[in-house]
């Protein structure tokens, strides 16, 4: 739970399959093992590739942190380096270049892209290196799923404090639960499963849970005095970052858990909300379905800005989320702007797009160890704008 996952990629998994579980036997005569430092915010993420073969054989893994995930796709002709996986977050595609021992490149998550340096670690053709010891996981026989008897939703306490703990577990690990005793064919729904999540918040809170109510107290506290409500529509729509990329943060263990980090959530359901209201109005061929609500929300966030500054000014934890905060407000104002055109029934030319696509993908909004929420949903609103 301390990775802070969406629900929603909980209850996705089956949990009678190991995911990113190794499928491919390791060639341990023909190998390399690239070593990587992603830039992701703040502070860099470490993994790694290892690659077995060569030519049409090549094949390998992706590590994050000593958890393996089969590469779906490999080539490396050259000095190029391309491949593909299924993460967490989604399908990603990763480009390098590699000279001598060095690897530069990027990882592409849908419109996200994360510049990567990385070194060859070991291989086959490096005397005196050793390829990593990998475990080929064969899938579970209906013996072994029989004797599955329980499952467990861990919760690591480094970064949690008696103030923010309910938050880190609840309401998420009822999706876990519920994932566990109930068959698989009624746990398909993703987006019913967050209408019930939202439910069964609010029953506990009423059983003395303060997964919402020690949030809301952090939030006004951060505003030392000052108008609150522009630090809560903020932070509603932000959320703690993922795995342990904070852990890495200069003195965050040493220090009192009450910064913006903190007073984030696990997961936004603000996000989540407009994200399928996002969703559902694209599919949409009549342009109309949420277009109120979603409007409502990006209006919101233009005007939250100015409001913010005026209570960030001067107050040191805040400040971090100043660009954050102006850059929510770019993104809205773009997302609106594609409204009134798919309105107006107007189009904007393939070089006006490309100069706003371009000024969209140097967006970071990874700041104070959180991430915006939000940013997915209104960067696929902008790539549909329409154009000639």
């Amino acid at each position: 739970m301390d990775y802070k996952l969406p629900a929603s990629k909980h209850y996705e998994l089956d949990p009678e399959v190991l995911p990113g579980a190794v499928t491919i036997e390791p060639d341990t005569l023909n190998w390399d093992h690239f070593e990587l430092a992603i830039k992701a915010g703040e502070s860099p993420l470490h993994a790694g590739f290892i690659l077995f073969g060569e030519g049409k054989e090549l094949r390998g893994l992706f590590d994050m942190m000593g958890n393996y995930t089969t590469l779906d796709e490999v080539t490396w002709e050259g000095e190029k380096l391309n491949l593909s996986f299924v993460s967490q977050f989604g399908k990603i595609n990763a480009k390098g270049i590699v000279k001598g021992d060095s690897l530069t490149g990027e990882l592409g998550l849908g419109l996200i892209s994360i510049p990567f340096k990385g070194k060859l670690k070991g291989s086959s053709k490096l005397p005196g290196t050793v390829v990593p010891k990998i475990e080929k996981m064969e899938p579970l026989t209906p013996i072994q799923k029989s004797a599955i008897l329980g499952g467990e939703a861990a919760m690591w306490t480094e970064l949690v404090s008696a103030q923010t703990i309910d938050s880190r577990i609840w309401p998420r690990t009822a999706a876990i639960a519920e994932k566990w005793w109930s068959p698989q064919e009624l746990t398909s729904d993703v987006n019913d499963m967050y209408r019930r999540l939202e439910v069964v918040s609010s029953e506990l809170v009423a059983i003395g849970m303060k997964h919402v109510s020690n949030l809301l107290q952090m939030r006004d506290e951060l505003a030392e005095g000052k108008d609150s409500a522009p630090v809560h529509v903020l932070l509603e729509v932000l959320e703690e970052v993922k795995y342990m990329q904070r852990m890495s943060l200069e003195n965050t263990v040493s220090k009192p858990l009450t910064d913006v980090a903190d007073a984030a959530q696990a997961e936004s359901m603000k996000a989540v909300k407009f994200g399928q209201q996002v969703d559902a109005f694209l599919a949409d061929t009549t342009s109309q379905q949420n277009v109120k609500t979603i409007r409502l929300e990006l209006n919101q966030w233009i005007a939250n800005h100015s409001k913010f500054l005026e209570v960030a000014s001067g107050n040191a934890r805040l400040e971090l989320l100043i660009k954050t905060s102006e850059e929510l407000k770019l993104l809205a104002e773009l997302a609106l702007r594609m409204l009134e055109l798919k309105e107006k029934k107007k189009v904007i030319t393939p070089a006006e797009k490309k100069v706003i696509l371009d000024q969209v993908n140097m967006i970071d909004t990874t700041r104070g160890g959180t991430i915006l929420a939000v940013e997915p949903h209104l960067k696929k609103m902008i790539l549909a704008m329409p154009e000639k």
